[in-house]
């Protein structure tokens, strides 16, 4: 028996997608409750703009799922009025994982200067490179670019959380990833998806960092720690105001996701016993 939750989806829907929160198992997620109809940005929030007016009007409107990295103001009315989510992640562990990711040779702009047999991390993490640097806030709050405005700290902090609670429809914790997923399940009457991990790192090369290193990254991320802890309360908030819905499809929803998983160890070892 498939145990599953049926109800209506909206009709489009925006992942606002800060690097390294899980993103492409997200997008996974989302893609199997929307369809492939999909518009991903690059990062070159100019250019992705550009490339989205040359589709046709009517290919335009079949769009249902908007991805990828952009700013929350993109500058474009048909994107920006789309419902957004998004996923939050612990600064520290952000970095880190966008230190692995560049250290393996997945980031092609960072190919040439940061090549993986010559990766120096102490190199890297003082480059100046903007994806170090409070990635949440800067997705969160900005407008066509990824600067922050200049303000004080505490003002910025301020508005990173005002416009979570009341710009963006719903946001999850990575580390709390199926709690998320369950919540944005229940807000938006998604059918469940499966959970299929995607983008790992390569843990047979591991790179290691030392407590200055943590503390360098703590400084840049500044910004980014305190609106992490703080959404982390609004988010605990949230699952006690929907507790019981929660508790009584939690079990369910985790046994429908270990069911998915050996369903795709059956058909993987099937296809394997296929190609012998």
């Amino acid at each position: 028996m498939e145990i599953t939750e049926e109800g209506p989806s909206m009709d489009k829907i925006r992942f606002l997608h800060i690097p390294k929160t899980a993103g492409t198992t997200f997008l996974d997620c989302l893609r199997q409750v929307y369809g492939d109809k999909t518009f991903i940005f690059s990062g070159r929030t100019a250019e992705d703009l550009e490339r989205y007016r040359t589709i046709e009007a009517a290919e335009r409107k079949q769009i249902v799922v908007f991805s990828g990295h952009s700013p929350r103001v993109t500058g474009e009315e048909e994107v920006d009025c789309v419902p957004i989510v998004t996923f939050l992640r612990d600064p520290v562990s952000r970095v880190r994982s966008f230190c692995q990711h560049v250290s393996e040779g997945k980031s092609p702009y960072l190919l040439e200067r940061f090549p993986p047999d010559r990766f120096d991390l102490d190199t890297f993490l003082h480059s100046g490179n903007g994806e170090l640097e409070n990635m949440h806030a800067r997705f969160i709050l900005g407008e066509e670019t990824y600067e922050l405005p200049v303000q004080d700290p505490d003002m910025l902090v301020d508005r990173a959380l005002d416009v979570l609670v009341n710009d963006i429809q719903c946001f999850g914790i990575v580390e709390r990833f199926e709690e998320s997923l369950l919540l944005f399940c229940h807000e938006f009457g998604w059918k469940w998806p499966r959970i299929r991990r995607l983008n790992q790192r390569n843990r047979s090369r591991l790179i290691q960092f030392n407590s200055e290193q943590i503390a360098w990254i703590r400084e840049l991320n500044a910004v980014d720690i305190r609106v992490y802890e703080a959404a982390s309360r609004i988010f605990q908030e949230q699952v006690e105001n929907k507790l019981d819905h929660l508790n009584s499809k939690r079990l369910l929803f985790s046994l429908y996701q270990g069911a998915a998983l050996l369903r795709d160890g059956a058909y993987h070892l099937v296809n394997l016993a296929r190609s012998q």
